[in-house]
Formats: C-alpha cells, sequence, structure tokens
C-alpha cells in the first residue's frame, strides 16, 4: 500500500497505485478533482515526462499501526515517551520526535530520533503518528 506526496499541489494522495515500471498512478477522483493543468503537470512528472522537481514523492506503509491503530508510512514522524530517572530520584516524562525510514544498513524499517535510531516494529507499542515530513513541518 502507498501514499504520494504531490509535490506540484502539496497535498498527499492515499490509494496510489504502482505500474510494474515504479510509475505512480493517481487515483481519477483526484486527477479530475485538480485543475487540468495541475493534472497534467503532474502526471508528466509522474511518468518522467518533465525533470523530477516535482515529481510525486512515495511512500509505503511499513506493514504495522501505530498504539492509535493508524497505519505508518515511510516519512511519518512519530512521537514517543517515556518515564525516565532523574538525579533526584523523581521521574520526569522525556518526549521525542522521529522520522520512519528504511535503513539499507540494516534492510528494515527505523525511526530516526537524529542522533539514535530505533527498529520501528519494537516500537509501535508505544508510538504515535503524529504528522509527516511534508505536511507537519512545524514538527
Amino acid at each position: 500500500e502507498f501514499r504520494v506526496w504531490d509535490v506540484v499541489n502539496s497535498r498527499m494522495v492515499y490509494s496510489v497505485g504502482i505500474f510494474p515500471s515504479g510509475e505512480v498512478m493517481m487515483p481519477m477522483d483526484y486527477v479530475a478533482e485538480i485543475s487540468s493543468k495541475s493534472a497534467r503537470a503532474m502526471m508528466e512528472n509522474a511518468f518522467g515526462i518533465q525533470d523530477d522537481t516535482n515529481t510525486p514523492v512515495l511512500m509505503q506503509y511499513i506493514g504495522i499501526k501505530d498504539s492509535r491503530g493508524n497505519k505508518i508510512f515511510k516519512g511519518d514522524i512519530c512521537r514517543g515517551s517515556s518515564m525516565e530517572d532523574t538525579t533526584t530520584g523523581s521521574f520526569e516524562e522525556v518526549v521525542w520526535l522521529g522520522e520512519v525510514k528504511w535503513s539499507i544498513e540494516g534492510g528494515k524499517w527505523i525511526i530516526d530520533f537524529g542522533e539514535e535510531q530505533d527498529d520501528a516494529y519494537d516500537c509501535v507499542a508505544t508510538e504515535k503518528v503524529v504528522g509527516n515530513i511534508y505536511e507537519g513541518t512545524s514538527l
């Protein structure tokens, strides 16, 4: 299952198809909804007719859901937290945000927290999707 960030229209599109060649097929109701000029540019970019600066960005569902039951896709931003012991003997909540990515080295989906990374499959019980790298830029 895939979704696409439509660079031309700055919108997330769900239920996209993928041709065997790897080209993206947008849902017809979405193509009909946007202007014909915009649709033409988007389809030309998807089929490699124009340069790739406006090519739709493909994001794969990684096969797991977050703690609230939401599907997790490449490019999602996940929020997690844990209670950690402080030097005074009390506990405080530590919150972190991380991006879902594919690790070529590890051959697995990870959540990248910047200085460290965790296996995405180990984190899903406590993580929540709070946005993605395209729509949640303020995160």
